[in-house]
């Protein structure tokens, strides 16, 4: 990886982590959520031990959804994308936000892959 101006990691942090945080609820509550209920309509699936409604589909289709956001935008795109100085633009995003405790979920979940990753480099 190129090496980046430390300006452009730390906002490109921050801004990829206001988009997940404050971006795509909004966009998926307006626009996504209400395509989903439209499409799925009145459906209903029931077998002899379980029974789901519509409600219940497109709350799992909304969930895979948010998982895809959280892929593309979330503490592991930033620090694939922008490095250590991208995730202290995390850091500070969740700060302007006012809920630094927020961005306690995403660090831990960085550091226990790079944890992972570094077991999985010195086995090989």
């Amino acid at each position: 990886m190129a090496k980046m101006n430390p300006l452009y990691a730390l906002l490109g942090g921050m801004i990829m982590t206001i988009l997940l945080v404050v971006v795509v609820p909004w966009v998926t509550v307006q626009y996504i959520s209400p395509m989903v209920e439209d499409m799925i309509g009145d459906a209903n699936i029931s077998t002899e031990l379980i029974s789901v409604s519509s409600s219940v589909i497109a709350a799992i289709v909304m969930l895979v959804i948010l998982v895809i956001f959280l892929l593309v935008l979330g503490g592991g795109a930033i620090v694939r994308n922008f490095g250590v100085i991208g995730v202290i633009g995390l850091v500070v995003a969740y700060w302007l936000l006012d809920d630094i405790y927020g961005c306690v979920l995403p660090i831990c979940i960085i550091i226990l892959f790079a944890i992972i990753s570094y077991i999985r480099e010195k086995k090989k």
